[in-house]
């Protein structure tokens, strides 16, 4: 269940990061066509605007990860590789009782 919110939530950052991509080229080749600023200004500022909003993309899923792993630690819930150890030490148990 949580891994299902963890998952849309990333979805909806990808989705908001690539929304303002359009949104950012839009409004650049507006100013270019009004002539606030020389095509080769509207390329730089797209850019500029792109790496920040994949920055913001970036520090969303982080802390995305970093709250997932919030809830698994406070719900104490063992771990893929704790689950392998588990059932590894089991296993040698199960081969000294035979």
């Amino acid at each position: 269940m949580e891994k299902d919110i963890i998952k849309n939530l990333m979805y909806m950052a990808v989705g908001y990061a690539s929304m303002n991509r359009e949104r950012i080229e839009e409004f650049a080749k507006e100013l270019t066509a009004k002539g606030k600023m020389t095509e080769e200004e509207g390329k730089k500022m797209i850019q500029e605007l792109i790496d920040r909003s994949k920055q913001v993309k970036e520090d969303i899923e982080n802390k995305i990860e970093n709250v997932s792993k919030e809830i698994y630690n406070s719900l104490h819930i063992a771990t893929k590789d704790e689950m392998e150890e588990i059932r590894k030490r089991l296993s040698a148990i199960e081969e000294k009782l035979k």
